[in-house]
């Protein structure tokens, strides 16, 4: 991601293109890529301890917490139907979660003995609020940035944040074979696609 964005963020800076960036605008830049960084470890992390469906139901409640964030420091309102449907949405979150203090201990939840639950629902939660913070700096960010500033934000602190995963994790590295090149490349892809369309909605749209 970070050598298709590169490119770009080059290109724009020689046309000069680029806006000047002041301490508040760095600030929330720092914060955009970080957020976006953690909420991507932690979702990795995660899905070692969850099933990939629980995980997944369980980081979409950020749209509950960014409901709440985006009124507490953007000031949004919100319509009364949307606060039912974040109030439906975070029942079904429980229901996914199964908190022992109101199902109990099943042990049966757990299907991969090795698997901590407990553990797996704390990372997914920590997922959604860092995806409601990276919303919020990114509305933040509102006509004061470019995307490929963001994006490079992003992929900056993605490649100091990942190898130190790696190293901590004791994952090892190998070389890449054909068909896993084409994975990464198209993985690269969609990631860089997706940052910049959610950047670009940001721009245009309410965070909440």
């Amino acid at each position: 991601m970070y050598f298709l964005n590169i490119p770009y963020l080059s290109y724009k800076s020689v046309k000069q293109e680029l806006p000047v960036l002041n301490s508040n605008s760095i600030s929330y830049l720092v914060a955009f890529g970080f957020f976006s960084v953690a909420s991507s470890l932690t979702l990795y992390l995660s899905l070692d301890e969850l099933s990939a469906g629980d995980s997944f139901a369980i980081c979409n409640s950020h749209f509950v917490i960014t409901l709440v964030l985006s009124y507490v420091f953007l000031k949004e309102k919100h319509h009364p139907v949307v606060i039912i449907l974040a109030i439906a949405s975070m029942v079904g979150v429980f229901l996914v979660a199964r908190p022992t203090f109101l199902f109990g201990d099943d042990d049966g939840i757990n299907v991969n003995p090795n698997q901590n639950r407990a553990l797996g629902v704390a990372l997914a939660v920590s997922t959604a609020f860092f995806g409601s913070a990276k919303f919020i700096s990114g509305r933040k960010l509102k006509d004061n940035v470019h995307l490929s500033q963001m994006m490079t934000s992003v992929c900056i602190q993605a490649l100091i944040a990942f190898p130190i995963y790696a190293l901590i994790t004791n994952q090892g590295w190998y070389i890449p074979c054909t068909y896993d090149w084409g994975l990464l490349i198209a993985s690269a892809l969609s990631t860089l696609l997706s940052n910049w369309i959610l950047a670009l909605a940001l721009q245009l749209e309410r965070a909440g």
